[in-house]
C-alpha cells in the first residue's frame, strides 16, 4: 500500500509540474501589466523632412505603427466578368 502511494505521488508530481508550467505560461499575460516605452522600429531608418516638427513626426510614426494591425489580405479590385 505504501509503495502504491509513493508511485502515485511521484506520478502526480511528474504530471503536475509541466501542467502548472504550461498553465502559467498561458495565463500569466492576464495577470501581468507591463508598459513598454520604446522607440518605433521605423525611427532608425526614417528620413525626416526639415520642415516637420517633433509633434508632426510622432503623429505620422504612430499612424505607421497602426498599419501592422490591418488585415494582411485586402483587395480593392473590381471584379471583371469571366470571358468564358
Amino acid at each position: 500500500m505504501l509503495r502504491r502511494k509513493r508511485i502515485l505521488g511521484i506520478l502526480a508530481v511528474v504530471i503536475l509540474v509541466p501542467v502548472i508550467g504550461i498553465a502559467w505560461w498561458l495565463l500569466a499575460p492576464f495577470f501581468t501589466n507591463t508598459t513598454v516605452e520604446e522607440e518605433f522600429p521605423f525611427a532608425s531608418t526614417a528620413v525626416v523632412p526639415p520642415d516637420m516638427d517633433r509633434a508632426q513626426l510622432e503623429q505620422v510614426m504612430s499612424g505607421i505603427g497602426k498599419w501592422t494591425s490591418l488585415p494582411m489580405r485586402t483587395c480593392h479590385c473590381q471584379s471583371t466578368p469571366d470571358p468564358n
